[in-house]
């Protein structure tokens, strides 16, 4: 559909899950087991999780973030490394509002910004 739109992109195999593994660079084998797509912007790249449909648009996430991952082009296929989270991309941020009135009547607000690991938990909940 990209394609067809003139807008490049790859697809791109790395290994997802909670436990990254180490590449065996010195031996060609399967070592991926999850794909996602790679758009060119500029000196940029948009990360797609294109498997889901609840990532937000550019949203990586803990599951495939700083690992090594297999480019496939159809010239040149090469070994890049997906962007790790930052600190920013990892803070969780909780305010409590509570409003205590003189008969007994409480009324409590929560609300969370949740963003790396726990956004990830929290976004796949049914």
């Amino acid at each position: 559909m990209l394609a067809y739109a003139g807008i490049e992109s790859f697809y791109v195999k790395v290994y997802a899950g909670d436990q990254p593994k180490d590449l065996i660079m010195d031996f060609a084998e399967q070592q991926f087991n999850h794909a996602i797509l790679a758009v060119p912007i500029n000196k940029d790249t948009i990360w797609l999780e294109n498997t889901s449909n609840i990532n937000p648009f550019g949203y990586m996430g803990a599951f495939t973030q700083n690992r090594f991952a297999l480019l496939i082009s159809k010239d040149q296929s090469k070994l890049v490394r997906i962007p790790a989270l930052k600190m920013d991309d990892n803070l969780v941020a909780t305010k409590y509002y509570f409003n205590l009135e003189l008969n007994g009547k409480t009324q409590a607000e929560a609300n969370f910004e949740i963003r790396g690991a726990g956004f990830d938990k929290f976004n796949s909940i049914n």
